[in-house]
């Protein structure tokens, strides 16, 4: 692959001390000789290479937006991991997503969720039924059944049971199909014709359309037992009247043009700052690439903001 044609002029030294760095003299080498395999130059190779991974990362949020009926135009993109922040505005450009958000610590920001998270067990219970052939009480029997067994493994964890807050979904779908969706129901309520309005509406949400007439089938009902934990809020400070200045000047290449492209330590970037792109902005965890018509702010969370800026010279 073109990674591994890359990886492959790596030096052993390289990765001695727990660190990866690039030999830029044999990455261009490497990716000149791929270039002249189909008449580009190193750099043009390059970002076709990049172009691809974007698309494919473009490609994969499409699947879980545009084909379940959700438009991503609406929404920012939060980036996290080692190589997120890298690739999310490029990635965001071609989803016409105008905002990207970086947490602290991006590349540990898994981590960090797994602290904050709260406690939870799920349990389920098979009823394979058409919603009308339920008897009233049924599924409030399954549910009870379900809110003790949980309750029960809670509470060998030292948790009280005041403190658990149930959630309850219904996996439904129309007799005869082979996938179902869950639908949410409010704790407590077991109305079937408010369940069956809850799917129809689901379904079509997710689809585009929905056969209000046909029959609809309960598959399972599942209850997830959650205790709430105390999330630790984390405050930042800056000396006062620090202010980013770039540590060096990178070439950078853009969609094929050539740009002065700054490189900023993030922990000199503090709110109320702006800062156009390209950009390149460095920390412990991840590396942060800040496309041209890029605007990096800092919010009140102390999460880097990426705003694409309207009119500028490179505007889609």
């Amino acid at each position: 692959t073109d990674a591994n044609l890359v990886l492959g002029h790596l030096d052993k030294e390289h990765f001695l001390d727990g660190r990866m760095e690039l030999d830029e003299e044999k990455a261009r080498q490497a990716f000149s000789e791929y270039g002249k395999k189909h008449g580009l130059s190193a750099e043009a190779a390059a970002e076709g290479v990049l172009d691809i991974s974007n698309h494919k990362m473009a490609d994969a949020i499409r699947q879980i937006t545009v084909q379940r009926g959700i438009d991503p135009r609406g929404f920012s993109m939060l980036a996290f991991g080692g190589a997120g922040p890298m690739h999310a505005a490029l990635i965001a450009e071609e989803l016409d997503i105008r905002e990207v958000l970086i947490p602290q610590l991006p590349g540990a920001f898994s981590a960090w969720g797994m602290l904050q998270a709260d406690v939870h067990h799920d349990g389920v219970r098979t009823v394979q039924k058409e919603l009308a052939e339920i008897a009233d009480r049924e599924l409030g029997m399954l549910e009870e059944e379900l809110h003790s067994e949980l309750t029960e493994i809670l509470e060998t964890e030292d948790f009280e049971k005041k403190d658990i807050i149930f959630q309850k979904a219904l996996e439904m779908r129309y007799v005869g199909q082979s996938y179902a969706i869950n639908v949410d129901i409010p704790e407590g309520d077991m109305d079937r014709a408010m369940i069956e309005e809850k799917f129809h509406a689901q379904y079509l949400r997710l689809y585009g359309h929905c056969s209000a007439k046909d029959p609809v089938e309960v598959v399972n009902l599942r209850v997830r037992a959650v205790v709430p934990t105390e999330k630790i809020k984390v405050t930042v400070s800056y000396e006062e009247g620090t202010k980013a200045e770039p540590v060096k000047t990178l070439r950078g290449i853009f969609k094929g043009k050539e740009y002065d492209t700054a490189v900023y330590k993030r922990d000199q970037i503090v709110p109320g700052q702006h800062l156009p792109g390209p950009a390149v902005i460095v920390e412990l965890t991840a590396t942060t690439v800040v496309p041209p018509n890029w605007d990096i702010s800092v919010n009140a969370q102390n999460q880097v903001v990426l705003t694409y800026m309207k009119g500028g010279e490179d505007e889609r």
